[in-house]
């Protein structure tokens, strides 16, 4: 007596194996679909960015509109609500790496690898917490000089306990002024005084004092005084705007920014002057925040 199933087609008596085509078929199609999708070559990428750069272009006018009106205290919109919204980096930095704690005390750097021979770091302000000041040390492969500045001298005994001639640690206060009864100065006689005449990379983060410090730095375009400016900005949305316009004037393009969850009125920014952008690598510029 033959098999009930005997005269039943194929896909009836193996109705798995009909599964298992229509599967392969419909994964086939989606590859295709999906490739045809995300799939840029090398010749279509210089179309891609045009079209990238010509979409900034476009927000641009409504961007600096909204973020300009925090320049003036009477039209600042109120939090940093609008601020963050509206913001963007500037520039992209294609080798984007945090150097240091992946919480606070990190900084943001754009290929800390192309960093010169004899390079040199400043830290104003060291905190609780020098892991960037180490680990930019070992990404340069110990080609920097590390020089750090805290009025706290305990804040800084870490660095003096190293016992490197890589790591100077002075205790001092940053300040509008020289005064060294006080033991406070300016910036620019701190590099006065260590005979440096540029910084590649200068960490700052002050406590606010920035706001009073950091505008004589940035009053000539043609004589930048670092390559990379990694600093946390402290107070009201129209003072960090106020500032942050200056780096723009200065000839600084922002490559990164990091909101501060627990307190938005101390977040990070990351500049770059563009006489810089060949040695580290950043060959697009997206748009400016701020009217220039």
């Amino acid at each position: 007596m033959g098999s009930p199933n005997a005269h039943l087609p194929v896909w009836r008596k193996t109705p798995f194996i009909l599964f298992i085509c229509v599967a392969v078929v419909a994964t086939l199609l989606l590859i295709e679909r999906t490739n045809s999708v995300v799939t840029v070559n090398s010749e279509d990428t210089s179309i891609l960015n045009e079209k990238v750069r010509v979409y900034y272009s476009e927000q641009s006018a409504d961007r600096q509109r909204l973020l300009g009106s925090y320049l003036d205290p009477n039209t600042a919109p109120k939090g940093f609500g609008p601020f963050y919204n509206a913001l963007v980096a500037e520039s992209v930095c294609p080798w984007l790496v945090r150097v240091g704690n992946v919480n606070d005390g990190g900084k943001w750097t754009c290929n800390p690898w192309a960093l010169p021979d004899n390079c040199v770091i400043y830290s104003l302000g060291v905190g609780p917490d020098i892991t960037f000041e180490l680990e930019i040390f070992k990404v340069s492969e110990e080609r920097c000089k590390i020089y750090s500045f805290d009025p706290d001298p305990k804040k800084g005994q870490r660095l003096v306990d190293l016992v490197s001639e890589q790591f100077t640690f002075t205790p001092l206060l940053i300040a509008m002024e020289t005064n060294d009864s006080l033991h406070q100065k300016t910036v620019a006689d701190i590099m006065e005084q260590f005979d440096h005449s540029f910084i590649d990379f200068l960490k700052v983060d002050i406590e606010g004092a920035e706001f009073g410090t950091l505008p004589a730095l940035l009053a000539d375009r043609n004589k930048p005084v670092a390559c990379q400016i990694l600093i946390e900005m402290h107070r009201t949305p129209h003072e960090c705007a106020k500032l942050y316009n200056q780096f723009g004037k200065a000839g600084y393009f922002m490559f990164s920014y990091e909101l501060n969850g627990y307190y938005p009125t101390s977040s990070e920014y990351s500049f770059m002057h563009e006489s810089c952008f060949h040695r580290y690598g950043i060959t697009k510029v997206l748009t400016r925040n701020f009217p220039q």
